[in-house]
């Protein structure tokens, strides 16, 4: 029912966008890497909803209002504009229609920022958190409390990950765990291909690393990308990119939440000469981290990463209450935000901390 650069929309080429599209599970999260048209599908998805669904309303939250500015500006409002599907409403009556909120038939769309007035405004039935790991977190739990009176309830999240652990890779690890798998036709064996070198055939590659993000500018020059391709880990024979050969397979089907693991390899479109310049790019920029999330759609803690909240406790919790004595020269360290963190202590022993929501 719509369209794309004047084709009817597809999802041929992009076939493991199929079935996240056509999945409404209640609690969704997909991890992805950049580039891969899961924005196109996902506005469509809710849109789709919206127009499918009598006086329903949603919620498309994004990081901040210049992204949702220029989103709405530039993918949201043609999309609606220029297909009949959203324009059956009767000539004589126009509907509200401006960047933060689009009427289609008798629903509403909402296109938010993520501040603490669009999280506690507006009743929905349904709500799509885009990147959710560049969102203030604690936001994203106030949009949560949006969907307490609907029937539906339906939560979707997409986004590049960031750090192990965090946002939509915590997600992740909590839910079914769906991988986009390929079956070898000649040795049966499933697998989900990964930039590692038991699926990299690399000719010209001197370098005997597990690693393939320690090779160099100049070794990466080395490979001869004219015969470099995919290969089965397990027979080696050369991956074949037919859709017929893949498809989605949860890891833990019994688990109550969905997600969806996309890697660069699961689309066609993705080229080894691509990946590897982009590694020779980002480890110029010393950008490692943007490599991992944005490239491979992986999360990454290096020596500059945020530190995991089981590190933090193991180095500063006490084993007993500590009671200072008069004379001793304590310290207090306090930062301010949505949620407050309280460290005191003296040099050497760290012996109370706490978190204290800013309410309080």
């Amino acid at each position: 029912n719509t369209h794309l650069r004047k084709k009817p929309f597809s999802s041929k080429g992009f076939e493991f966008q199929k079935q996240i599209a056509d999945d409404m599970h209640h609690d969704l999260c997909v991890i992805k890497c950049s580039q891969i048209g899961l924005t196109e599908i996902q506005l469509r998805k809710y849109l789709g909803f919206l127009k499918r669904n009598t006086a329903v309303t949603g919620i498309f939250t994004m990081p901040g209002d210049k992204m949702r500015d220029r989103i709405s500006q530039t993918r949201v409002k043609p999309l609606i504009e220029e297909q009949a599907v959203f324009n059956q409403h009767a000539a004589y009556t126009k509907p509200v229609r401006h960047k933060g909120l689009y009427q289609i038939d008798q629903s509403f769309a909402y296109f938010t920022g993520s501040t603490e007035s669009d999280a506690t405004s507006i009743p929905a039935d349904i709500l799509f958190n885009d990147e959710i790991d560049l969102t203030d977190q604690a936001m994203l739990g106030l949009f949560q409390s949006r969907l307490q009176g609907s029937k539906y309830r339906i939560t979707q999240a997409f986004s590049t990950p960031t750090y192990i652990g965090f946002g939509v890779d915590g997600k992740f690890n909590v839910s079914d765990q769906h991988l986009y798998m390929y079956r070898c036709p000649k040795c049966r064996h499933y697998q989900e291909p990964d930039f590692h070198p038991r699926f990299l055939c690399l000719p010209g590659n001197t370098v005997d690393a597990e690693d393939l993000t320690l090779l160099d500018a100049d070794q990466i020059s080395k490979i001869n990308f004219d015969e470099a391709h995919l290969r089965c880990e397990k027979c080696s024979a050369p991956i074949d990119l037919d859709p017929s050969n893949w498809s989605w397979v949860a890891t833990f089907p019994t688990r109550r939440s969905r997600g969806y693991r996309v890697r660069p390899f699961s689309i066609p479109t993705i080229q080894l000469p691509y990946i590897f310049d982009q590694l020779t790019r980002y480890k110029a920029a010393s950008n490692l981290r943007g490599f991992y999330n944005t490239v491979l759609g992986q999360p990454f803690n290096d020596s500059n990463a945020r530190l995991q909240e089981t590190d933090i406790r193991a180095i500063m919790e006490s084993p007993q209450p500590y009671t200072a004595s008069d004379d001793e020269q304590c310290f207090i360290g306090i930062d301010v935000g949505i949620t407050c963190h309280l460290v005191i202590g003296k040099p050497g022993l760290v012996f109370h901390w706490e978190q204290v929501p800013s309410h309080n």
